[in-house]
């Protein structure tokens, strides 16, 4: 097999970042703004080449912003990070804010329990004074959870459940 930086000085450009594209993608699933950023430092010459490169990848079915959005939600998820961080990260890269929401809303994810879980794991269920109550908000907010899942996480820890 060539080597993609050999195909590029033989004029073959196209077929050396389609190469390094695909090669991109077996490891993972990348939203086309990262694939864009990625092959753009990799082949600065050729960035005329990129945005049709990119879209014959996603007519392909080699590359999807839908198949990355529930991948990067699913890592994160399981990451203890809550909806509206895993949103803004989503929309970061270039996934479009309603299909950042719709990963995110979908009935896969239990994001009350999930808190209810970060928080346990965190802290100890001995003892809620008021400044801990605020230090437990804080942490879950950094998280990134809505408020109802702060408050309801709160809720359940001050009841010592």
């Amino acid at each position: 097999m060539n080597n993609p930086e050999e195909l590029v000085d033989d004029g073959g450009d196209v077929r050396a970042i389609r190469w390094r594209a695909i090669e991109l993608l077996a490891r993972r699933e990348h939203s086309v703004l990262e694939l864009r950023q990625k092959l753009s430092k990799r082949f600065p010459d050729a960035l005329n080449l990129l945005d049709d490169l990119l879209g014959e990848l996603q007519a392909e079915g080699l590359q999807s912003n839908l198949r990355f959005s529930e991948a990067y939600t699913r890592m994160r998820h399981g990451r203890g990070c809550g909806p509206v961080r895993i949103s803004i990260e989503l929309i970061q890269r270039g996934v479009a804010a309603d299909m950042a929401k719709a990963c995110v809303s979908c009935d896969e994810y239990d994001w009350y329990a999930l808190a209810q879980q970060v928080l346990s794991k965190k802290f100890s269920s001995r003892g809620v004074s008021l400044s801990d109550k605020s230090k437990r908000q804080r942490f879950l907010h950094y998280r990134g959870f809505a408020h109802e899942h702060i408050q309801e996480a709160a809720n359940n820890c001050s009841q010592g459940e």
